[in-house]
């Protein structure tokens, strides 16, 4: 949200929710008004030009001395920074004519996350997987915290806002939370997270099944722990275990030390923990948290969603449509096959999205965008040509800036390498491109 200054001595102003309004105080009869700029304003800095709607004050049908300036489009200004700007107009009635000038700096304050309630649906003893949408209108980055929680089941958030939810085999009603999303710069909000949780529907006994609670893995530090066909819950020790599984939609916790974490052909959720873990997916569409530690962190089949928690993380996606989340750490992720969506975080991440049209998202840091042979039709959407660089070393055709193709389009970068790769660059503009923006 902008707040205008201004100073001239023959003028004054008010401010109100993002506009400004000019009083002019010239000694004129019955003034009318012109504006050359034809409804723009030039901002002095950079000489570009913005589009802002002037909107001459009325009263009885006359112009009564004042207009309305509407500076919406400075709302993505971020706390502290600042635009000068000057606006030109001429005053004038039948006989005398003023040519005016009003300076302008509009500085931008913080605005808050914008997030509204979500509301979710689950039977129990299932698994709900999901991220909590949110948005920030100068781009910063966004932390999630759970403040409260009421009901029956395990609800974990992460701080990139994914969240598991699995509640209690035998619940049946609603499960409510309170969460909390703030930027970088002190703007918070709070909004309600509501899941209305059913009881499955009763199916007949399978001959010879064990029932739920017979299968239910020990608790041993160091053994391998199986689940079988079914939907499993199972979860480590403190000191490190070999979990696998297998068919069903299962949940795997590895709690302490160095755990190995195998799902299954299913939709499995697959927790880490402490310790440098190594977690796997398998065929159906996974949810994985390394948490805490140096972990590495596999899809595999299916669309998955992979996120690396607190450490420098290794993240490879599968032959879906995955989702890869850094988050904290230096972190290195590679998409491989399939339209993937990658997340760096805070730290100064690799980031290679392999074959198929993936997006990008550095995170703020100094972020590597890593290009090799048959690379698809990227998108890098935070690129930051003054610390960030685009890697080609590995891509055997791109030796230098003369083998790739450069230009500007719709506001955005587009280089392509000769062949089927293209890397869309959102909102950079050509003329802050240079060599040393390319590592080759």
């Amino acid at each position: 949200m902008p707040l205008t200054t201004f100073e001239n001595a023959g003028f004054a102003y008010t401010d109100a929710d993002g506009g400004v309004v000019l009083d002019l105080k010239a000694a004129l009869d019955e003034p009318g008004i012109v504006i050359p700029t034809a409804e723009t304003i030039k901002i002095v800095s950079d000489d570009t030009v913005r589009s802002v709607v002037f909107a001459p004050v009325l009263e009885n049908g006359s112009f009564d001395g004042r207009i309305v300036v509407d500076f919406a489009q400075f709302a993505d200004l971020g706390a502290g920074e600042a635009e000068s700007l000057s606006i030109l107009f001429d005053l004038q009635d039948g006989e005398s004519r003023i040519a005016a000038m009003v300076p302008l700096t509009v500085t931008g304050l913080n605005d808050a996350p914008e997030a509204a309630d979500q509301a979710f649906s689950v039977v129990a003893g299932t698994a709900l997987k999901g991220v909590l949408p949110a948005s920030d209108v100068e781009g910063d980055a966004l932390r999630f915290t759970l403040l409260e929680e009421d009901g029956a089941g395990d609800f974990t958030l992460s701080r990139d806002g994914t969240f598991v939810f699995v509640p209690e085999s035998d619940a049946d009603g609603a499960f409510e939370a309170t969460v909390r999303v703030e930027d970088d710069v002190g703007g918070a909000t709070e909004f309600e997270v509501s899941i209305d949780v059913s009881a499955p529907a009763p199916a007949p006994a399978a001959a010879g099944a064990a029932p739920a609670a017979a299968r239910a893995a020990p608790v041993l530090d160091g053994e391998t722990l199986d689940g079988d066909e079914g939907n499993n819950g199972i979860e480590g020790g403190d000191r490190g275990n070999l979990i696998r599984g297998f068919a069903g939609e299962d949940s795997l916790f590895g709690r302490g030390g160095a755990d190995s974490i195998l799902g299954g052909a299913d939709d499995d959720v697959i927790r880490g923990n402490s310790g440098a873990d190594t977690l796997r997916g398998g065929g159906g569409d996974d949810l994985m948290f390394g948490q805490r530690g140096t972990d590495m962190v596999f899809g595999a089949l299916g669309d998955d969603t992979l996120n690396g928690g607190d450490g420098a993380d290794a993240i490879v996606g599968g032959r879906g449509a995955d989702i890869l989340i850094g988050a904290y750490g230096r972190d290195n992720i590679l998409g491989e096959v399939g339209a993937d969506r990658l997340v760096g975080g805070p730290g100064s991440d690799r980031l290679e999205g392999g074959p198929g049209a993936d997006f990008l998202i550095g995170g703020g840091a100094r972020d590597r965008f890593i290009f090799t042979d048959n690379f698809g039709r990227d998108r890098i959407a935070d690129f930051n040509p003054t610390k960030e660089v685009l890697n080609f070393t590995g891509h055997s055709g791109v030796n230098s800036m003369a083998d790739l193709t450069i230009r500007q389009m719709d506001g955005d970068t587009v280089i392509r390498d000769g062949g089927n790769g293209q890397i869309t660059l959102s909102d950079v503009d050509i003329s802050e491109i240079d060599a040393d923006d390319f590592l080759f």
